[in-house]
């Protein structure tokens, strides 16, 4: 939660660059809007002070490479994005540092490789696999 903020506002929406502190006096976020919406770079930080993640948005939506790590430093995601979508490589680290999610997407689906799905057995979550954009099954 941010305990101290600078940004520029206009017609009560933020407007150019958003840089965030929390109690503490760790940032938390500088990012880039525009008419109140996420358009350009956006870094956020953990409360605790390390890196959460990296990403540039257009008009709201992700696009390109986003970055994301767990408080400990350790890899969580690297994905690519195009107008909010995934599109291309996905990678995703559970909290030990094992690549869980290794995969292709196109135009938003998922085409080849594992997926992490939103169901979960227990604390796990179960891995579809993809070929061709045709899910061909689960793993745990």
């Amino acid at each position: 939660m941010a305990h101290c903020a600078k940004s520029a506002i206009t017609g009560g929406l933020v407007d150019g660059g958003l840089v965030s502190w929390n109690a503490l006096g760790h940032m938390v976020e500088n990012s880039a809007y525009h008419t109140g919406v996420l358009h350009g770079a956006s870094v956020l930080w953990h409360e605790e002070g390390p890196l959460m993640s990296i990403s540039t948005y257009e008009n709201g939506h992700l696009s390109g490479l986003y970055r994301e790590w767990y408080a400990n430093g350790g890899r969580r995601a690297q994905v690519q994005y195009f107008e909010g979508h995934r599109e291309g490589r996905s990678y995703v680290w559970n909290d030990q540092g094992n690549l869980i999610e290794d995969a292709e997407w196109r135009n938003g689906n998922p085409w080849n490789g594992r997926i992490v799905g939103i169901k979960r057995v227990g604390h796990l979550p179960v891995i579809d696999l993809y070929s061709n954009g045709v899910l061909q099954g689960h793993s745990e």
